[in-house]
């Protein structure tokens, strides 16, 4: 579907400008990940094989998703960041309307 397409596209591209901006998810980063957003914070190794065995995934594809799923994630906060006008901006902006 097309939305398939668009989620394959807007994916290869977040994970372009990750590379091209040197930006990486490390290992503590993605412990941390797997033990607060999969687990919420009670991670155990029996839980992970559990969880692994359900979703029908070796723990290097999971990881590689997540990792992907984490610089995404990077990418669009800084994004979202440069594209946020600062408070002053916000201010002129209000005042350049008001005349």
């Amino acid at each position: 579907s097309q939305m398939t397409v668009d989620q394959l596209v807007n994916g290869a591209l977040l994970r372009r400008v990750a590379e091209e901006l040197g930006m990486h998810v490390g290992k503590g980063e993605l412990a941390a990940a797997i033990k607060t957003k999969v687990f919420g914070g009670q991670f155990s190794p029996a839980l992970y094989e559990q969880f692994l065995s359900q979703t029908q995934q070796t723990s290097r594809e999971f990881e590689a998703r997540l990792k992907e799923d984490l610089l995404a994630e990077q990418v669009r906060f800084l994004v979202a960041d440069i594209a946020s006008p600062s408070l002053e901006e916000v201010r002129a902006r209000m005042v350049r309307d008001d005349t």
